[in-house]
């Protein structure tokens, strides 16, 4: 939902952050930040459309081609487009993670249901220092 609102409201929403739903469906308005995070094993929300959201996204916020890609943890692996033309893009793939917040306590339950959480990245940390870093 967060994507189609950037999409939707571009002169409103400076950023997005959307978490385990990153989709881009054609956007008209100014370019709008993204930070994403997606799990390989969400069965919910399926990770294979993700990448192709996130190079869209890029597109539209007039970055290179090519992001750059490192390993922040075991099961991490963050692409970051910046030098834009107009907003910065970061991907956080979560390998092995589900419908998940990453970062976040949970229980066997939820385990079972959405899948695993990723205990190596903060979504919460990293989307707060994301849009902090845009204000500077």
């Amino acid at each position: 939902m967060a994507a189609q609102v950037g999409c939707l409201l571009p002169y409103q929403f400076a950023g997005i952050a959307p978490v385990a739903g990153i989709v881009y469906q054609g956007c008209d308005g100014p370019p709008v930040a993204v930070i994403a995070f997606h799990g390989t094993e969400d069965y919910n929300v399926p990770y294979e459309s993700a990448p192709e959201a996130v190079r869209e996204w890029a597109r539209y916020n007039r970055c290179p081609e090519t992001p750059e890609t490192e390993r922040t943890g075991e099961f991490v692996v963050r692409e970051s487009y910046f030098g834009c033309e107009g907003a910065p893009v970061v991907f956080y793939t979560l390998e092995g993670g589900g419908h998940t917040w990453p970062g976040s306590r949970t229980g066997v339950i939820a385990d079972m249901v959405l899948g695993k959480t990723s205990q190596e990245v903060s979504a919460t940390a990293e989307i707060w220092n994301f849009f902090h870093a845009l204000q500077q």
